[in-house]
């Protein structure tokens, strides 16, 4: 639904990494959280149906209903959003887009993403 969602571009991870690295003076024995964005469902939603040229409709189920769609994992994960939706303080607290921009400047939009993998997200 409407609680932002920590959002990052697995490449950004990788950066961020490498720029920790090389600034371990800055860096070390800090926690550090790479986000890109913070984005509701919804919105992404509407991304996707905006570059992908479909209709994505982001359904928001109870935990139950998410635990109980059968998937390997689907339990795993109705905890995760369980979680993510009754403390987004917690979840979002830490995750610092500002911070993360001024590590990475060109941190990967969801915008960009989307339109790089398209085709695959399409396949």
């Amino acid at each position: 639904g409407d609680t932002p969602l920590a959002v990052v571009a697995i490449d950004d991870i990788g950066r961020a990494a490498v720029a920790i690295f090389k600034n371990k003076e800055k860096y070390l024995y800090k926690d550090f959280y790479i986000v890109g964005e913070k984005l509701p469902a919804n919105e992404i939603a509407q991304k996707l149906s905006h570059y992908l040229g479909i209709d994505v409709t982001h359904i928001n189920l109870s935990y139950k209903e998410y635990a109980s769609l059968g998937f390997p994992g689907a339990d795993d994960l109705a905890n995760m959003f369980h979680f993510y939706r009754q403390f987004p303080h917690i979840f979002n607290g830490n995750r610092d887009v500002s911070k993360c921009k001024e590590l990475i400047p060109d941190l990967v939009s969801t915008d960009s993403w989307i339109v790089k993998h398209k085709q695959k997200l399409l396949d």
